[in-house]
């Protein structure tokens, strides 16, 4: 967690999503549908953003436990066996307004394909989870509409539509 919060200036369990933490300047919203039937692309841009010298680490919700609930209710099919969870780390928040816990999983050593192999997957159909992929320079996250890129300076974002614009 720290490491989100100190390259990119975000806290990933906050009531306002990432990308709404954030100065513009440092944020790409893409409609998902810009990439269905073209994984090149796809692959492209994951390459683009996580086929650096930095270590890709994946954060993701994995059960959460609602005020007066004895079990928690666990998020399944998270990563629809695309990433290998080799080095993981879990946590818990507890959200002081509502009193639910939820319980975060950090796992560290993520393969720039594997990155691609989760966007693939969510494109196609799968279901998202809330989970979010990241280096020293991006923070990406896809649902079932739209990618959310977020950079730690705004010349990031900048190469990186200029980049999108050339393919």
């Amino acid at each position: 967690m720290e490491r989100i919060q100190n390259t990119f200036g975000i806290t990933f369990y906050a009531d306002e999503a990432p990308i709404f933490q954030i100065d513009s300047k440092r944020q790409l919203v893409i409609q998902t549908d810009a990439f269905k039937g073209k994984p090149t692309r796809l692959r492209k841009l994951t390459s683009f953003m996580f086929d650096r010298s930095s270590v890709i680490d994946v954060i993701f919700l994995k059960s959460y436990l609602p005020l007066g609930f004895k079990k928690p209710i666990i998020t399944t099919n998270i990563l629809h066996n695309t990433v290998k969870v080799k080095n993981w780390k879990e946590f818990h928040h507890k959200e002081e307004t509502f009193g639910m816990t939820r319980n975060f999983v950090i796992v560290t050593d993520v393969k720039a394909h594997e990155v691609y192999n989760y966007s693939r997957a969510i494109i196609k159909g799968k279901r998202p989870s809330f989970i979010a992929f990241y280096n020293d320079e991006y923070f990406y996250g896809i649902n079932d509409d739209e990618m959310s890129i977020i950079s730690r300076t705004p010349t990031h974002i900048e190469e990186l539509k200029s980049y999108l614009d050339s393919l």
